[in-house]
């Protein structure tokens, strides 16, 4: 029995370093950082060897893998659809369509990212249609359009937020008449609160613990709140004001701080929360136009910020917003961190590697993976595999060292 016992873990610990897959935007714990370490950290000149490449449709919709599935959503020329791919061969499994495809002359299709539960997956398209799925053949259990019933105006470059899960609830960014935050009951679509007064912005929730009190952090139109996720108490709020309401960058939570950027005229600020009895205070540390995220997510490695200063990579300190270093070569991008490096792609289509060091920018590894479209969808790494889509295709690399 004890040989068998170690055996077992013998066979487990060597699959611990590409075991993890990626449910949801920015991953299982919205960091943006996978905790996967058994990666090649430095390329060949030849680059990463290609597993399979498939066409794919508009827009910039974000990848999340779980189990043996892909999942994503593409436009046609009518339509989004939500598709689900064998992670092994990228043929699909099954397709479903969600609604009329959003076209702006920025790009057309879906920006936002599938988020899987379980055996559900929750996809929502650019026009506010939100559908739960079977993750194993597309089945609907229930769907609603947002936008219809909560009396909201679509945004200027459409819904972009992903669905974000907590225990039994599905919380959502609106900016409706008739809801702003809301709360809808993932298991059938019924509205279980409404709360605030915030139009929609382009951001997606986090939650955090602060002295005790867990809450959801939600970057909205004009404010970045704090509210109870059970009821939707507002604890705190910071105003943020940005150009035609695009506060699209993911927040970062990390010792009882928030950190928050934005593109246009805006800039990044710290904001410190406190607890005091059931309540939360937030405190402006600092703000600083040196670090623009337009709409592509920073990182947090060891209290450094990396991420894209619009056209420009930076890494800047956490907590005093001092630059370390800046690098350009990659226009518009975006990054994802995994064992002490960050992937990098460029809106153009160079995909590169790099440490996560605020020493300097040293880049390990580079391909020209795409030509011709934009790649402004930020890259998935799951189980060893590196995913990556433009506005025609989508890659699948084997980054297993």
């Amino acid at each position: 029995m004890k040989a068998f016992i170690t055996t077992i873990i013998i066979l487990c610990s060597l699959n611990l370093g590409f075991s993890d897959d990626w449910p949801k935007w920015r991953g299982e714990d919205s960091s943006g950082i996978s905790s996967e370490t058994n990666i090649r950290t430095s390329w060949p000149k030849s680059g990463l060897k290609t597993v399979w490449k498939i066409s794919l449709g508009s827009g910039y919709s974000g990848i999340s893998v779980a189990k043996d599935r892909v999942f994503t959503i593409y436009g046609d020329s009518n339509y989004e659809n939500a598709v689900a791919l064998n992670a092994k061969t990228g043929k699909v499994i099954w397709k479903k369509r969600l609604g009329y495809v959003f076209k702006n002359m920025f790009g057309d299709g879906p920006r936002s990212t599938p988020t899987v539960d379980g055996d559900r997956v929750y996809v929502i398209s650019s026009n506010g249609d939100l559908q739960c799925l079977s993750t194993k053949n597309g089945r609907k259990y229930w769907g609603v359009n947002v936008l219809r019933k909560f009396a909201g105006e679509n945004i200027s470059w459409g819904m972009s937020g992903s669905p974000f899960i907590w225990k039994n609830l599905l919380f959502y960014n609106v900016g409706g008449k008739k809801g702003s935050i809301v709360a809808l009951d993932k298991k059938n679509g019924r509205t279980r609160w409404v709360s605030g007064n915030f139009p929609a912005g382009y951001s997606t929730p986090i939650t955090a613990t602060v002295g005790g009190i867990f809450h959801v952090i939600m970057f909205t139109g004009n404010h970045v709140v704090g509210f109870t996720p059970d009821k939707g108490k507002i604890l705190w709020k910071y105003k943020w004001v940005t150009d035609y309401n695009v506060n699209a960058a993911t927040p970062i939570f990390h010792d009882n701080h928030v950190f928050i950027s934005s593109g246009y005229r805006s800039g990044a600020a710290l904001i410190k929360l406190s607890a005091n009895k059931k309540q939360i205070s937030a405190r402006e540390m600092w703000t600083t136009n040196r670090m623009k995220n337009h709409f592509s997510s920073s990182i947090l490695h060891k209290d450094n910020i990396y991420g894209f200063h619009q056209k420009r990579l930076k890494c800047m300190d956490f907590y005093t917003s001092q630059q370390k270093w800046i690098q350009g070569g990659f226009e518009k991008g975006s990054l994802l961190g995994v064992d002490g490096h960050m992937i990098i792609l460029g809106e153009k289509g160079g995909l590169a590697i790099a440490e996560l060091s605020p020493e300097s920018y040293t880049q390990k590894g580079y391909m020209p993976l795409f030509r011709g479209t934009k790649c402004w969808t930020v890259p998935t790494l799951a189980n060893g595999h590196l995913y990556v889509r433009n506005e025609t295709e989508m890659v699948c690399l084997d980054i297993k060292k």
